[in-house]
């Protein structure tokens, strides 16, 4: 069947394999740039057994550049079933990766809960024209919601690239019967990259972003926000060419490239009064991201995000979470994972149970302004396909534990809610659109209650 389909399909157009190569005919060689341009290779999906082999030729002094890849089935035609016991969700895709060869994305996902049907419909072009812009389409849409999305922009598409800029579209329309909410944000950038000590980039953008909200709920005051601002960030990327390749770390059997870098992102901004800006009059924020590649096999990462008055009209969010890939065994990897959020907030919450970080509760059974979540995983692997190489299994055991807080005055954080369970992990290694199929039990330990199952389709493990 993956045969057939590889057939069928358009191969990919020459001229879209050179606009992601970084280098041309005639440049200068460089084996920083030839190892990016292998990583760009691979972020495309419809796109495998990626490879750049360099061949010197001592009579002329320059040397032959052999580009190699493979394409494979690009057809979506997948779906997803999730959820929880008490509510099931459902859903089809379908879509086309590598339209006509161009490398563009054209697709239609359809879900279904109890809450209703939802339908959305995109279209994503990372080499606009023939160019280094990306146009990225977007319309949602329930019974009572529509959103749109527009993005046209030249970003930052490598660590070679000096400048960025484009524009952002956003405009979302709720009519629920309980809660009117209307969000409506439109943002322009220019970004420009510099060197310093050394090897290592900052990139310094500056963004007019102008937002509003308009959100009403049954026994609450109407509220209207503008949230207009200048914005100036500065993203530092320490040993920005220091990347690993491995897999089966957040992926299940697909290549990843891990950054080994640090990378550092400090945003400070005014609002602009001038323009009608009735929020906070500072915005800003830090982000900090770090791997570490530890005892040949396991890795480290961290992530830590502060922000004040952000782009989804959020008075403060923070967060921060650690994560350990524990690797000493051949055939199992042990994961530890701890989050903590905090979201200052009238319009939006945060959520644990069920598929959230919770396996045991039922589906988002717990909200409120913070939270915290514990997961602790033996991944088990088998890294042998089986039924005609069709499927490759894997299992889990996992105990999970989290809680939030500040729902209503006096809402504390006075306990974690805990479950036990396992698991099954199935790699369609020849489905197009899915790449796993995941099933859990989970025990409550903490409170007497019936066993919950988590089902969904979805490429991590």
């Amino acid at each position: 069947m993956a045969r057939f389909g590889n057939r069928i399909h358009t191969v990919t157009r020459e001229d879209v394999i050179r606009t992601e190569l970084l280098f041309k005919e005639g440049d200068k060689y460089d084996p920083l740039i030839i190892s990016e341009s292998e990583r760009e290779l691979r972020a495309n999906d419809y796109l495998t057994d990626e490879w750049i082999k360099v061949v010197p030729n001592h009579e002329s002094k320059t040397v032959d550049i052999i580009v190699h890849t493979r394409d494979q089935w690009s057809l979506i035609v997948g779906g997803t079933f999730g959820g929880t016991d008490e509510n099931i969700k459902s859903g089809l895709d379908f879509g086309e990766k590598n339209l006509l060869g161009y490398g563009q994305t054209l697709n239609y996902r359809f879900r279904s809960s109890n809450a209703g049907a939802a339908h959305a419909v995109g279209f994503k072009d990372s080499t606009f024209a023939s160019t280094r812009y990306l146009l990225d389409l977007g319309y949602d849409f329930t019974d009572s919601k529509d959103i749109y999305n527009l993005i046209l922009e030249k970003p930052f598409y490598s660590l070679s690239t000096k400048s960025a800029h484009g524009a952002k579209v956003f405009y979302s329309d709720d009519n629920d019967a309980n809660e009117k909410k209307k969000l409506k944000r439109s943002r322009v950038y220019y970004g420009w990259s510099n060197n310093f000590w050394g090897e290592n980039i900052l990139r310094t953008t500056a963004v007019l972003s102008v937002g509003e909200l308009d959100y009403l709920k049954k026994g609450k005051p109407h509220l209207v926000s503008r949230d207009n601002k200048i914005l100036f960030k500065f993203d530092f990327l320490f040993e920005p060419h220091r990347y690993v390749k491995d897999t089966y770390i957040e992926r299940f059997r697909i290549v990843e490239d891990i950054p080994l870098g640090l990378g550092l992102t400090l945003t400070a901004g005014k609002q602009l009064k001038s323009l009608g800006a009735t929020s906070s009059d500072f915005s800003g924020g830090v982000s900090l991201r770090k791997n570490f590649k530890s005892r040949k096999r396991d890795y480290l990462k961290l992530k830590l995000d502060l922000w004040q008055n952000d782009e989804n009209f959020n008075y403060g969010s923070y967060g921060g979470s650690v994560r350990y890939f524990f690797r000493d065994f051949k055939y199992q990897t042990f994961v530890f994972n701890a989050e903590v959020s905090y979201l200052d907030s009238k319009i939006n919450k945060k959520i644990i149970g069920g598929t959230e970080g919770l396996r045991g509760f039922k589906s988002g059974e717990f909200e409120g302004k913070g939270r915290v979540a514990i997961n602790i995983e033996d991944r088990i692997f088998t890294y042998k396909s089986a039924i005609l190489g069709i499927f490759e299994p894997g299992f889990v055991v996992f105990t999970d534990w989290g809680n939030t807080w500040g729902d209503y005055r006096g809402d504390d954080l006075t306990k974690l809610h805990g479950s036990v369970g396992c698991g099954l992990r199935v790699a369609l290694i020849k489905a197009p659109g899915i790449n796993l199929i995941r099933a859990d039990v989970g025990y409550p330990v903490t409170r007497q209650s019936s066993a919950v199952v988590t089902v969904g389709m979805e490429g991590f493990f």
